[in-house]
């Protein structure tokens, strides 16, 4: 399949095979009739010639005068047309006769009998070719046909340019119409058109006007609807910290806890790779994982020195207490598996479920390691002493593969030793 860059192209090409088609069948019809007319021309010649002979020999044949009989037969095969010319007996036996060195087989034959007194006294048999004629015929015809060439060649170039003249502002239509199809907007038509081309080129440019403020607006729209949940996330995470320091009213040891535990949470994930929306449920959930804490009395959230077992079952409901809480927010489904499950172990020892390995989301995992890191490294009620991050470090290797994800725990291993920053959080605590 042929593929045109233009119209232009287009109509040229089918202009053009149109008048070659045109001139080949004319030739070849005018050929043919040709060709047929010489054979019927040569047809009536040689009757005439074979008449004429005929005539010319009944003499000297009834004379059986050879002398004047080989004159006559030696004049008509002097014509071009003629061949050979015999002379034959009412036998068939041979007279006299000529054959040209040439002798050509194609040819037409035709015989008459001589009579004389109503005698039949010999034969008389030419034949003729058209050869002669038809090159002649051809030779008129290839010169013709160069003329008809060279004629239909200049009316091409005719065409073309007239075409090329009418139809060039149509192209850069179609040059200007796929470039606003590819988004490019800033295009010129330069070109004059006649007066329907030069509607075409007006609608054109409208629609590209309309186009480019449609763009404009479109763009002025995306900049308000960034900027309007630009606004959201911020109200939004605003709204989940107050949530999270509605817990630190009755928790006075975890001041900026819950903060500090987000960020590490945050970097853990990113390191992770993890996709931008996992990313924000974990920071979220972090913010939010001691959230169940709420409706957990202050006496025990403050409680110097160990709690008693009592008290320490009361305190473990605050995860189930978290996902009840965030579950019934049907944008936070996924932040409140990572609320109930942050206090769940590697190897199934954890509560409120039990779960183990596999069945613990990465982002419960990533938030127990951040969480536990704090909560060794920050004053609590029920310990005085504070670890250092060397220790912390310590603790959290012991028990990796038991109580954390062995893979989260390099990981923050590796960003507490590479230097991440959380003292500013130590310092606002």
């Amino acid at each position: 399949m042929i593929k045109f860059q233009s119209i232009n192209e287009k109509l040229i090409v089918i202009v053009s095979l149109t008048m070659i088609l045109i001139t080949a069948v004319t030739n070849i019809y005018s050929w043919s009739n040709g060709l047929s007319r010489i054979r019927d021309e040569m047809d009536e010649k040689l009757y005439q010639e074979l008449e004429l002979a005929r005539g010319a020999l009944e003499y000297p044949i009834w004379d059986l005068n050879y002398e004047a009989t080989n004159s006559i037969i030696e004049a008509v095969i002097h014509k071009p047309s003629v061949v050979s010319i015999l002379v034959l007996s009412p036998n068939g036996d041979f007279i006299a006769g000529i054959k040209k060195d040439n002798f050509i087989d194609d040819t037409f034959t035709q015989s008459r009998k001589v009579i004389h007194d109503n005698q039949y006294i010999g034969l008389v048999e030419i034949s003729m070719t058209d050869q002669y004629v038809k090159e002649d015929f051809i030779r008129i015809r290839l010169v013709d046909l160069q003329l008809v060439l060279l004629q239909m060649l200049v009316v091409i170039l005719i065409i073309h340019f007239f075409m090329y003249k009418e139809l060039s502002p149509l192209l850069e239509l179609e040059n200007v119409a796929s470039n606003i199809a590819n988004g490019d907007f800033d295009n010129l038509i330069l070109k004059k058109a006649s007066h329907q081309v030069k509607k075409l080129q007006e609608a054109v440019y409208k629609m590209q006007a309309g186009l480019i403020d449609k763009e404009n607006r479109i763009k002025d729209q995306i900049d308000q609807l960034e900027e309007a949940v630009k606004n959201t996330n911020t109200a939004y995470k605003d709204t989940v910290l107050g949530l999270a320091k509605s817990v630190e009213i009755n928790d006075t040891y975890t001041g900026g806890h819950c903060e500090r535990v987000a960020f590490l949470s945050k970097r853990i994930a990113q390191v992770l790779n993890l996709d931008q929306e996992a990313v924000d449920d974990i920071e979220i959930a972090a913010i939010l994982h001691d959230i169940g804490k709420i409706g957990i009395s202050a006496s025990i959230l403050n409680k110097p020195g160990r709690l008693t077992e009592e008290e320490y079952i009361i305190v473990k409901t605050h995860s189930q207490k978290g996902y009840d809480i965030l579950n019934n927010i049907s944008f936070l489904n996924t932040v409140s598996q990572h609320v109930l499950m942050h206090h769940e172990r590697v190897d199934g020892k954890g509560y409120p479920n039990g779960r183990s390995g596999d069945d613990i989301s990465l982002g419960a995992k990533i938030i127990s390691v951040a969480d536990s890191y704090d909560a060794m490294t920050s004053k609590r009620s029920y310990r005085e002493k504070v670890m250092t991050m060397d220790e912390a470090i310590s603790e959290l290797r012991r028990n990796s593969g038991s109580q954390f994800d062995p893979l989260v725990v390099d990981v923050f291993v590796k960003l507490l030793e590479g230097g991440v920053d959380i003292e500013f959080f130590k310092d606002e605590s």
